[in-house]
């Protein structure tokens, strides 16, 4: 999005009936073109200034009305350029308005371009410039107290310290390489290890701590987990309603991530995200399978709600505990449900003692800490018994999640909400600060690391720098000024 040196024009005030409605302009001619409608002078005006007035125009008809002009003069403006502002009464009389001053010579501005300016001037950094919107969209007071909070910089202070720091240790990493025949001791390994293992922890900290930003048009996204075989497929296919999964006893049938719409309790419309693969890594995996294991850690990390399915005719669980708290670790937010699937077999298997069986897995389940303390806030309270194929304890299932889903909606005041771009910016640079913590921590020089620690601390970096738009793709500026309403 280029910064125009045209002057812009829009109605800012939101639309309807009003006592004042607002007409904004930028750039290099606001002044003038502001002083051909209005009947005070500006040019000689310097700082901040409002003046009453009133606005004239000849066209369609001549039209007069009382008017309060306000001036920003540049640099000390949002935009950083000259900014005028006419407070008239009512919308069409600022629409009229509007039109005559395009007529004059302005050009109608683009939704988000006042806010764009602002950002590409250097006004405002790339998450102030989304945080505008986020305040214009809150629908809660945390919402707004949050948006309020990133407008102010929280995000970037988050964001500062991390980059400052990997910035330096990369400074220190690649002066090894220039320096190698020097015999020069910038830094011992395991000093690098510790002070980059401390800012991807600091990273993933600020990620657990953080809630979601959701808006009222935002899709609910619901991940189902488990070890291969534990009906999730099946339990995709009973809570969707169609057959979107192909189901076989044979293990690992599904690589990629399958999702399908689903409605729960109340009407509330949610997408199923079917996470297989997430155990399916071995020592030497091919290629398929480390991209199905990826998918399927990127649909539980921004995953809304996670249901981990374990399958309760199984004789061993150890390998679901181990399973679970990897899932634990990938979105410690979210609510999560632990539904032991199956429960017909046990019943069909033991005719006479199914119920029996069914309350030894419940006690079994609620002696492992594991599964008894899954998640905080009460958001996981026991072990749901399911059948995915016969349908029973679905209906309970829909109610519950449903219920979980809309108390975990509501963000609690004072904490920092982010959009799903910024939660993958930071889990970027976090995951590829790690990966260079450890191969500080197992070589012996930096040197015998340098070049592939110094690609990953280049990664950290250039993840950080896009949250606040020191490096920004013209499409995800584009996708967020998009949000704004002309004249913001």
């Amino acid at each position: 999005m280029p910064y125009f040196l045209d002057t812009i024009v829009a109605v800012s005030s939101a639309a309807g009936p009003a006592g004042r409605s607002i007409v904004r302009m930028s750039g290099p001619e606001a002044i003038n073109l502001a002083e051909g409608v209005f009947s005070e002078p500006m040019g000689e005006l310097s700082g901040f200034r409002s003046l009453d007035g009133t606005v004239a125009i000849q066209t369609p008809g001549p039209i007069t009305v009382p008017a309060r002009a306000y001036l920003f003069r540049g640099p000390r403006s949002y935009t950083r350029q000259d900014v005028v502002e006419l407070h008239l009464p009512g919308e069409v009389v600022a629409s009229v308005v509007c039109s005559a001053l395009i007529d004059a010579g302005a050009r109608q501005a683009d939704a988000g371009e006042f806010t764009a300016r602002a950002f590409l001037s250097g006004r405002l950094d790339l998450s102030a410039a989304q945080a505008v919107a986020d305040i214009i969209d809150a629908q809660a007071d945390a919402q707004l107290r949050s948006a309020l909070g990133v407008l102010d910089g929280a995000l970037a202070r988050l964001c500062r310290p991390a980059a400052e720091t990997l910035t330096e240790t990369l400074a220190v990493t690649e002066a090894s390489i220039d320096f190698a025949d020097e015999n020069l001791a910038l830094a011992a390994p395991d000093e690098l290890a510790s002070t980059t293992r401390k800012v991807a922890d600091d990273l993933d900290a600020a990620l657990s701590t953080s809630g979601r930003w959701s808006s009222a048009e935002s899709e609910i996204r619901v991940a189902i987990a488990g070890r291969p075989n534990a009906g999730k497929s099946s339990l995709l296919n009973a809570l969707g309603g169609v057959d979107r999964a192909i189901i076989s006893a044979m293990s690992g049938t599904t690589r990629d991530v399958l999702s399908a719409p689903a409605t729960l309790g109340q009407n509330l419309e949610v997408m199923l995200l079917d996470a297989a693969g997430l155990e399916a890594f071995a020592e030497n995996p091919d290629p398929l399978t480390l991209a199905a294991h990826r998918a399927a850690r990127e649909a539980i990390q921004s995953a809304d709600a996670v249901l981990f399915v374990i399958d309760a005719t199984a004789d061993d669980h150890d390998a679901d505990e181990r399973l679970l708290a990897e899932v634990v670790e990938l979105n410690p937010r979210a609510p999560l449900m632990i539904l032991a699937n199956k429960i017909d077999l046990i019943v069909s298997n033991t005719p006479n003692d199914g119920c029996h069986a069914l309350t030894r897995f419940r006690e079994w389940a609620c002696s492992r800490p594991s599964l008894r303390y899954g998640r905080e806030h009460g958001t996981h309270k026991g072990v749901f018994p399911i059948s995915a194929l016969t349908g029973a304890g679905l209906d309970n299932l829909r109610e519950v999640l449903a219920e979980r889903l809309g108390s975990s909606a509501a963000p609690k005041p004072g904490t920092l909400l982010l959009h799903s771009r910024q939660r993958r910016g930071i889990s970027t640079a976090a995951e590829a600060t790690r990966r260079s913590a450890d191969m500080f921590g197992t070589a012996d020089e930096i040197t015998d690391i340098a070049e592939l620690a110094a690609v990953e601390l280049r990664s950290a970096l250039a993840a950080l720098a896009e949250l606040t738009g020191q490096v920004a793709d013209e499409d995800i500026l584009s996708s967020i000024f998009a949000r704004f309403c002309v004249g913001k």
